[in-house]
Order: C-alpha cells, then structure tokens, then sequence
C-alpha cells in the first residue's frame, strides 16, 4: 500500500520502495507513471532533463498535460543546431511550458578548456564531460529524481529498464519504458528537409552526440520511421 506521507515514504528503504513502485506500476500507463511520481512519491522534488530533441517531444506533451510548470532541464551545450533551438521555442510555447531552465557549461571552464569550440573534434569524451555531464549534476540539486525517456525498444542494456530505478543518490523515472517504436512522434529535424540534414551537418561541423543522437545516419532512419511531431498540434 503507498504511502501517502512524504515524509514517511523518505523513511522507506530504496530497495522496497523500487519493488513497491514497479509493482505497482509496471503496466501503468506513462501518464499514470507521471502524475503518481510528481503528485505522490515527488512533490516538488522531481525534473526532466531534455534535449528538446530526438524524441523528446512527447515526453514534454505528456509533463504539459499534468503540469506546465513542471522544472525542465535543458542542457545549453552551445553546440546545438540552431534549428534545435528554434524547435525548443516553439515547444515551450505550443505546450505551454512555464519553467525550462537552461543550464549552460561554465564559462570560465569552457574559455581554458574549449576556447575555440573544437574540443568535440580532438577529445569528445572531454566535450561532452564540459558540456553535459558536470552542469547536470549542479542542475539536478535540490532533486531528488528525474524523469528521463529512455525506452527498452532501444535495445542492449536497456531491454530490462525498469520503470523505476536508483542510482548515483536519486531516483530515475522511464515512463516510456514500454513504449515502442511506433507508438508516439519524435521531432523531425526533418521537417526541414533530410537534403537540409546533412549539408547542416557539414557546414557547422557539429558531432552527431549534440543532436541527442548517435549518428547521422541513425537519426536519418529515424526520419524515415516515426510520425511527424506535428501530429501533436493538429
């Protein structure tokens, strides 16, 4: 039985309240998975970290129906296609989402680090630790879970994701976990044309990773694949 005292459910050992939380919500749809974290087992300490990218969309549809207000995390790397961007603007306001908040990558540490912006080209591990991985951690205080859209049709490790898990202190949420391939619209970059994709890609000669995918070529199957996310505002 869930407990309804937040304080009480802080009490509860991480080992039982993961097996409490998948039992329960195992088949639960992502809505249901949602509102429970954000109303119940969260209030006020739960965010979502997004690309506003590959398949990010209907993540933050799903977070704008229960909670516009909801804090999103979005990673400023400054290495994003401005087509992104435009993309991310346009999100926030078709949703109606009131609290994005960008996170960019220490100045300082990028002007010694990374001054000319080609760090991804000689160290992207490097990059991606400068741009990514060390303003999360500052952005995730005060958290204690994030919502994340990772799904087990992705393959590899992930054909087990559960619902719930923990690691690194906090909680992590998949409410799209079962979820597949065909079941919901992930942005098209393609929108804009796949003939516009690849002369993009190599006129800023941005790496993949910044478009919140492994390849170009993976994210041009992608296209071919999943429904327009301009199902969503129709």
């Amino acid at each position: 039985m869930p407990y309804t005292d937040y304080q009480t459910r802080l009490r509860e050992p991480v080992t039982e309240r993961l097996d409490r939380l998948n039992a329960e919500l195992r088949d639960a749809s992502a809505t249901t998975i949602l509102r429970a974290s954000l109303v119940r087992e969260w209030p006020q300490k739960l965010t979502y970290v997004s690309s506003f990218g590959a398949e990010s969309a209907v993540m933050l549809s799903l977070i704008a129906d229960v909670d516009p207000d909801f804090p999103v995390i979005f990673l400023e790397t400054g290495m994003h296609f401005p087509q992104t961007l435009d993309y991310k603007d346009e999100l926030i306001d078709r949703l109606g989402l009131t609290n994005v908040r960008e996170t960019p990558p220490s100045e300082t540490e990028r002007k010694v680090l990374d001054p000319q912006n080609r760090l991804w080209k000689t160290d992207p591990d490097a990059c991606c630790a400068l741009r990514k991985v060390r303003p999360l951690e500052p952005a995730l205080e005060g958290f204690d879970a994030w919502i994340t859209g990772r799904k087990r049709f992705h393959g590899g490790a992930r054909l087990s994701l559960p619902v719930f898990e923990h690691a690194s202190g906090r909680f992590k949420v998949n409410p799209l976990a079962s979820c597949g391939p065909k079941r919901y619209p992930v942005w098209p970059l393609g929108r804009y044309g796949q003939d516009r994709v690849r002369p993009a890609c190599r006129q800023e000669r941005t790496p993949p990773r910044f478009l919140g995918i492994r390849s170009l070529r993976t994210y041009l199957l992608k296209i071919d694949i999943f429904v327009s996310i301009s199902t969503l505002f129709d």
